[in-house]
C-alpha cells in the first residue's frame, strides 16, 4: 500500500461530519466501527481478486486496452477513471481497493444520516437497531471494490436523501443521478422515472407538472427497454459486454468455491424475483460465505416481510411522504428490471445492494411513524370498578 491508499482511507473518515447531525458519542462509536469493517472488507476483497477472476483485475489492468478508445460510459467510464488516475498519481492494486471503498462507504454514511433524520422529523429517540442495520455484511463486502458498485450504491443512497427535502436539494438529487449515469445509465433511467411518477402522486403536484413528469417517466423507461439488447451477448469491441463476460466467469469460480451461484436462466419470472431478492437461503448453500449471505438473506426477508406484509401502513407511508414513495418505486423499478435479466444467485447478491437502500429506508419510516403513533395515542380510560 502507498500513499493513494492512505488517502483512500482518510477519505472515508471525511464521512464523518456527513453520517451525523448530533455528534454524540454514540453516533462516533457506531460510525468508526462501521468504517472499520468497511475498511476490512475492502482488504477481504482484495485478497479474493488475488485468486479468481475479477471486475476489479479488468478496471486495473485494462488488459483490452480500453482505456485508448477514450471517454465512455458505465464499465468504460471506469476503465477510463482508473487509468486516468493512474497515469496521474500512481497507486497499487491494494491502493484502488482502497479508493473505491471511500465511495461505498459514503453511502452507508448517507443511510445512517437518512435513518437520523427521518427520527428527528418524528422528534422521536432513534432506536439502536437502526444502526444495526448499516452491518448487514453485503453492505460492505459489494461496496467495498474497485468497479461500479460502490460509487453506484452512494448515487442510490445520495438520491434518496435528496427526496427527502426536494425541492430545496433537487440540486443534489441531479448530482445522484449524474453519479448513477456514469456508472450505469440504465439505473439513472429508473431513479428518473421512480422520481417522476412518486411527484405526479403528489397530490399538491400541479397538472402541467404532472404531465412533463409523466413523459419523463415514459423516455426513461423506453431508454432503459432499449439499452438492455446492448448487455446481452459478447462483443469484444464493447467494453460493458467483457466486463459482463468476466463477472460470468467469476461466478463460476465462486460456485465452485462456495456453491451459492445456481443459475435461474430458464426459470419463470416470479422465481427469478425471489432468487434476486433472498437466495442463497441455506438450501442451496455451500461454504462459509455462502451460509453467510444466506444469514443476511435471512435477515432481509424479515426486514421485506416487516415492510410489505402491513399493507395499510405502507399505503399510509407512501401516500404521504414522499421520500417513502420514491424509495418503493425506486425497489419496484430497479428489482424487476435486475429480475427480468437475471442471471445467477452469485451476480444478484451483488446487484442488489443497487435497491437494498430502498428497502431499508421503507422499513426505516415505517418503523418510525408506527413508533410515532403509539407515542402520541392516548392511553385508554380506565373503567370504573
Amino acid at each position: 500500500m502507498s500513499w493513494v491508499g492512505v488517502v483512500g482511507i482518510l477519505l472515508g473518515l471525511l464521512a464523518y461530519p456527513w453520517a451525523t447531525i448530533r455528534r454524540e458519542r454514540r453516533d462516533f462509536a457506531f460510525f468508526m466501527i462501521l468504517y472499520l469493517l468497511h475498511v476490512a472488507a475492502g482488504i477481504f476483497s482484495y485478497q479474493l481478486a488475488q485468486t479468481g477472476a475479477s471486475d476489479s483485475a479488468l478496471y486495473y489492468y485494462d488488459p483490452g486496452h480500453f482505456y485508448g478508445n477514450g471517454f465512455g460510459l458505465s464499465t468504460g467510464f471506469v476503465i477510463y477513471m482508473v487509468q486516468w488516475m493512474r497515469g496521474l498519481i500512481g497507486g497499487t492494486y491494494l491502493d484502488y481497493f482502497l479508493l473505491f471503498q471511500a465511495f461505498g462507504f459514503f453511502g452507508i454514511a448517507t443511510l445512517m444520516r437518512i435513518f437520523q433524520e427521518i427520527y428527528e422529523e418524528i422528534g422521536q429517540p432513534q432506536p439502536v437497531f437502526t444502526y444495526l442495520l448499516l452491518f448487514l455484511p453485503g453492505l460492505h463486502f459489494w461496496t467495498s471494490s474497485i468497479g461500479k458498485d460502490a460509487p453506484l450504491f452512494f448515487g442510490a443512497c445520495l438520491a434518496l436523501w435528496a427526496s427527502m427535502r426536494l425541492t430545496r436539494r433537487y440540486i443534489v438529487f441531479g448530482a445522484a443521478i449524474v453519479i448513477m449515469m456514469v456508472f450505469r445509465p440504465h439505473i439513472a433511467m429508473l431513479a428518473m422515472a421512480a422520481g417522476s411518477v412518486a411527484i405526479l402522486f403528489e397530490k399538491r403536484t400541479r397538472p402541467a407538472l404532472k404531465f412533463a413528469l409523466f413523459c419523463i417517466a415514459v423516455v426513461g423507461t423506453g431508454v432503459v427497454a432499449s439499452s438492455l439488447g446492448s448487455t446481452l451477448g459478447l462483443d469484444l469491441t464493447n467494453a460493458d459486454a467483457v466486463s459482463t463476460y468476466i463477472s460470468s466467469r467469476e461466478e463460476v469460480t465462486l460456485r465452485a468455491q462456495e456453491g451459492m451461484n445456481t443459475a435461474v436462466l430458464g426459470a419463470s419470472f416470479p422465481v427469478k424475483l425471489f432468487s434476486l431478492l433472498f437466495r442463497p437461503l441455506f438450501l442451496d448453500a455451500a461454504g462459509a460465505l455462502a451460509y453467510l449471505a444466506s444469514l443476511e438473506n435471512l435477515a432481509f426477508l424479515g426486514l421485506f416481510l416487516a415492510t410489505f406484509a402491513n399493507v395499510p401502513r405502507l399505503l399510509a407511508v407512501t401516500r404521504n411522504i414522499l421520500f417513502a414513495r420514491y424509495a418503493l418505486f425506486f425497489f419496484l423499478f430497479v428489482a424487476f428490471l435486475l429480475a427480468f435479466v437475471y442471471y445467477n444467485v452469485g451476480l444478484g447478491l451483488r446487484q442488489k445492494t443497487m435497491f437494498v437502500p430502498a428497502i431499508l429506508v421503507l422499513f426505516v419510516a415505517g418503523q418510525a411513524v408506527a413508533r410515532s403513533v403509539r407515542t402520541i395515542r392516548p392511553p385508554p380510560v380506565a373503567q370504573a370498578n
